[in-house]
Formats: structure tokens, sequence, C-alpha cells
């Protein structure tokens, strides 16, 4: 339960949603947002399109995410664009995107556009370069369980906490780093290390669900979230 004061309330959306903002008190029952219905040519598109930097051939197996106010749109693959990969026309035009492109055996690209108009034939077109080689985000974040170990096959409920700066960072039984004030390091190298660790006097790497496992990171996202348990806390 929220404790009793003025909250601030908006909704996180590449589309447009009148008020932009509205403040009111645990209870309140009249707070309502309406979507605002945008015409068809004030809708926008992206289409990207990755690329070996050194060879320029297309690049297989990647992928593409936008992140527009806080909300992240995945891509897709249409029939109608051979190699390339679409986030749809229901942008927002105007809207600052930042997107982040990914491929196994590449480090990732990350950069920023403003959305423009977009037709069902017509998109922005990006062509990322992408360099051989490995490279990730990590963001560290504590969590105090109070139930489980947040495992895949058990529920738990998590209180989770700020974000986990100055843990430091170990490739191979190297320190390559330490995490920043945002509780964030990033990485890139000719190859994917064999082990990752993060160390700090307090804390731990905790079990959980997510796209690091065991020292190593499983998925194939660019950011790449750390779940850190306090040391007294681990069973």
């Amino acid at each position: 339960m929220l404790p009793p004061g003025e909250y601030e309330v908006r909704v996180l959306s590449a589309h447009p949603w009148t008020p932009e903002r509205l403040v009111g008190r645990p209870g309140d029952d009249h707070l309502a947002f309406t979507r605002v219905e945008t015409p068809d040519g004030l809708r926008g598109g992206v289409l990207f399109y990755l690329v070996d930097d050194e060879t320029g051939q297309a690049v297989e197996r990647g992928s593409v995410s936008v992140l527009i106010d806080g909300v992240q749109y995945p891509c897709t693959e249409p029939d109608e664009f051979p190699g390339g990969l679409v986030v749809d026309g229901l942008l927002r035009a105007g809207a600052l995107a930042e997107w982040a492109a990914v491929a196994p055996g590449y480090e990732p690209s990350r950069g920023e556009l403003v959305v423009s108009t977009a037709t069902e034939e017509s998109f922005d077109t990006v062509e990322v370069r992408l360099r051989r080689g490995w490279g990730a985000t990590f963001h560290l974040r504590a969590v105090e369980d109070r139930v489980t170990h947040l495992d895949d096959d058990e529920d738990g409920l998590a209180l989770l906490l700020p974000p986990l700066a100055d843990v430091r960072v170990v490739f191979d039984g190297e320190t390559v780093g330490v995490t920043d004030r945002a509780g964030s390091f990033s990485a890139t190298r000719n190859a994917e290390p064999r082990r990752i660790e993060f160390q700090h006097p307090d804390w731990v790497t905790a079990r959980a669900p997510g796209d690091f496992r065991d020292g190593q990171v499983v998925g194939e996202s660019a950011d790449v979230v750390v779940w850190m348990r306090r040391r007294e806390a681990d069973r």
C-alpha cells in the first residue's frame, strides 16, 4: 500500500495520451487517461539492416529493440523487406527512440533517432554496421528475497532495492572494472569470457531467472540484469 501523500502519474508509452500527467492520492478513483488516436500519416516505423562492418554482408540471427519513453518495442522480419528488421509503423512520429542491435559473434551497437512518418511501403531506414566480437552492459540490482530463491519453477515475493555501485566485475579471474553509480558496467571483448563474476563484500549473485546464470550470459540481449542478494541472506 502506498503511503499517504500526492503522487504524479504518467503513462509510459510511445503512443500519445492525454493529459500528459495527473496528480492524485492513494484511493482516488477519478484519474483517467485517454489515448490520442493518431492519423496514419503521423505514425512512424523504422527498418533496420544489420551488416558486417568488415565485409558489408548481411548479419544473420540479429535482432533490434527500440525504447521510447520507457516502453520497449521488438522487431519483426517482414517478407516485403528481405533481410530487414522492422519496428512497426505504430510508433509516434517525432518520438526520440533509443535502439540496440545484437547478433551472435558481434559487439552490440546502440544509437538514437527521431522517428519520422511512415507508410505501409516506406519506413525510416537505418544500416547498422556490427563489429565482430562480444559485448554486454550489466545492470546489477539488489534484491531482498522474502520467500524463495526466485528459482525458475518457484514464485517468490521480493523487495527490490537500489542499483549496486562499486561491485567488482571479474572476467576469467581478472578484474576488469567496477559498476558505476547506476549499478551498470559495459564491456566489449574479442570473445565472450568463459566465466563472469561480480564481487562485493556485502552482496553475492542470487539464483534467479534472467539472462545471467552460473557465471555466463545465457540470453542475447545487449542489456543483462544481474540480481544480487545480501551475503548473510544467501542460503
